[in-house]
């Protein structure tokens, strides 16, 4: 939809998500799209299209985002690839990677720099505003935020504005200085995600409320049970005997950003067993594993009943956790992290305190709805490889 004309037009973009439009009226597009966590996120096939319609030209692959530069020629794209995510400007020119992600990469109006979301874990869009110029060299303007989303370029150039919160309340619109100054601009009932900034100052942003929810049907259940706690509940695991959910409740709702709840199948007895994204049970349900936010994240253990005394945190040296789940035994760890400067891989690891051993090579990409299974036996395991394919990973002989 063009400002100066009401009617909408239909583009010839098949199952695609716009991107970017220049001023000269040129689509960025990703086709094909694939939505992958968090927030929505897709990747797909870059490609550019005039807003008059036309076959799109195919660009790159593996895009999750992209911008314009103001010349019109130039774009900065991010791309996903070996579970590292890379902001390259112009493309083909790398300028930050992260065993995290990038998100809405922005331009500046002279083209010597791009702001960017910098996002320190794959499964959620906790992060902080940067900036990097073509020489490589980035800058950390604003951090510590519990949810951003949106980013734009004042148009005096001086701020650069974005939507974030930092820990219970929805996203509020706000700017930042080059020198790392803060300020609140506004904000509205929901949570705000900035999309652009005109010349002239008007500012096009998207107000949301959403709700997640769990719902089940057990045996002998005529229809399905709501079993959602408040507005944001994530199922994570389920009991052996099927009679019990494990939940992620988030945002506002919650004391924290994250609590983990364990809440029976009949929906009669619900228990908080503490703060922290809920990963698993353990195969006993003794514990459940829980990572809390923080920097770096925390590996813990809450304990589902009254002898399991108090939470008690898992020793991960230099790794960075994003996942985690336990192996059949029982008594060991199998966590989906980074060591610094290094790409996401699956490790091995238990409460001794020994350091995790490496059970995969780098690169794994994650998402909160793909696991990795274990084997009864713990002699292998399942997991969705760099090349974007499930594959089978066996554990060498002799090894813990």
């Amino acid at each position: 939809m063009r400002p100066e004309n009401p009617e909408s037009a239909s583009l010839n973009f098949p199952d695609a998500e716009i991107l970017a439009v220049s001023k000269a009226g040129e689509i960025l597009a990703s086709v094909g799209a694939r939505g992958v966590p968090p927030g929505g996120m897709t990747v797909g096939l870059l490609a550019q299209a005039p807003l008059e319609g036309g076959t799109p030209r195919e660009l790159l692959q593996d895009v999750t985002f992209a911008d314009w530069a103001p010349n019109g020629t130039e774009f900065a794209a991010v791309r996903a690839q070996g579970g590292r995510s890379t902001l390259e400007f112009p493309v083909g020119t790398k300028l930050y990677e992260t065993a995290g992600f990038v998100s809405h990469p922005r331009v500046s109006p002279d083209g010597k720099l791009v702001a960017f979301l910098d996002h320190p874990s794959q499964i959620n869009d906790e992060g902080e505003v940067a900036v990097v110029d073509r020489a490589g060299r980035k800058r950390t303007l604003s951090g510590g935020w519990a949810s951003v989303e949106g980013l734009a370029w004042s148009p005096r150039t001086d701020e650069i504005w974005f939507a974030a919160t930092t820990e219970r309340e929805g996203r509020t619109l706000r700017a930042v200085t080059m020198s790392g100054r803060t300020r609140m601009v506004g904000g509205v009932a929901g949570s705000l995600t900035l999309q652009d900034i005109a010349p002239d100052g008007r500012v096009l942003l998207v107000q949301e409320s959403r709700r997640m929810g769990v719902f089940a049907r057990a045996e002998g259940d005529s229809a399905e049970r709501n079993l959602s706690w408040f507005d944001s509940s994530l199922v994570t695991d389920v009991s052996a005997d099927g009679r019990q959910i494990l939940f992620t409740e988030f945002g506002g709702a919650v004391d924290s950003l994250y609590a983990g709840f364990l809440r029976s199948i009949d929906g009669r007895r619900t228990v908080r067993l503490g703060d922290g994204f809920a990963q698993a049970l353990s195969p006993d349900e003794r514990w459940v594993l829980a990572i809390l936010r923080a920097m770096p994240p925390k590996l813990v253990l809450l304990p589902t009943g009254a002898g399991g005394g108090g939470a008690r945190t898992v020793p991960l040296g230099h790794l960075v956790v994003h996942r985690a789940d336990w192996f059949p035994d029982g008594r060991r760890f199998i966590v989906a992290g980074n060591e610094p400067d290094h790409g996401v891989r699956l490790w091995s690891g238990d409460l001794s305190g020994k350091p995790f051993r490496p059970l995969t090579p780098e690169g794994m990409p994650l998402s909160h709805y793909e696991g990795f299974p274990v084997s009864p036996d713990g002699s292998s395991l399942a997991a969705v490889a760099p090349d974007g394919r499930v594959a089978i990973y066996l554990r060498p002989r002799g090894a813990r």
